[in-house]
């Protein structure tokens, strides 16, 4: 797995430059924060010489593997591929996120519609998605405001890396009508199939 070689490649370098690498249940909140410091920094500098070595295929499968947040490896490995006009893998790394949320509240429409008939658009779109993720109740149709807000928010991101990239204007049409169909939620199955790339 891509992430267990990078973890490994991180620590290993941790170790060559003397900085901490793993902790203890008693270490001091100060020991604590020097190795996650020291754990970021190795993490960039890891993130560099692979970038450097065009290894990809393995950082697109560590950003896709969620283990580090987007802006540790997803965004400067776009930001690269946008330098560099690599609009396939820009492709390959940003449209697996957007399928999946867009699948799932795909998957959460349809259980609300099967137990209420029909699917209270105006009620989802004045949800306070931050609220609503920090408090304790679960709903359909929060579930739905929160999958419809990060598909939003990754297609939105994602257009801006093709706009970067000169991305060929037909493709960035379909990624836009894609945009109005999750936010006005009429989005359908089938409007997903020009999403599956793949190196």
């Amino acid at each position: 797995m891509s992430y267990t070689k990078f973890s490994k490649a991180v620590t290993k370098w941790l170790k060559a430059n003397g900085l901490p690498c793993y902790g203890t249940a008693y270490d001091s909140p100060e020991e604590t924060k020097a190795r996650l410091d020291a754990w970021m920094r190795g993490s960039k500098e890891i993130l560099r010489q692979w970038i450097a070595d065009k290894r990809y295929r393995e950082l697109i499968s560590c950003a896709h593997g969620g283990w580090y947040q987007d802006d540790v490896i997803f965004e400067p490995l776009a930001e690269h591929f946008v330098a560099n006009h690599l609009f396939d893998e820009l492709r390959f790394l940003c449209e697996r996120g957007i399928r999946f949320s867009a699948e799932d509240m795909l998957a959460t429409i349809k259980s609300e519609k099967e137990e209420h008939g029909a699917l209270d658009i105006e009620t989802i779109r004045s949800i306070d998605v931050p609220s609503y993720v920090s408090g304790r109740s679960y709903s359909h149709l929060g579930e739905i405001a929160k999958y419809r807000k990060r598909a939003l928010d990754q297609i939105i991101r994602y257009a801006g890396y093709l706009e970067q990239i000169h991305a060929p204007a037909e493709y960035l049409e379909q990624v836009k009508l894609l945009q109005e169909s999750v936010s006005d939620l009429t989005i359908k199955t089938k409007d997903l199939k020009s999403f599956r790339f793949r190196l």
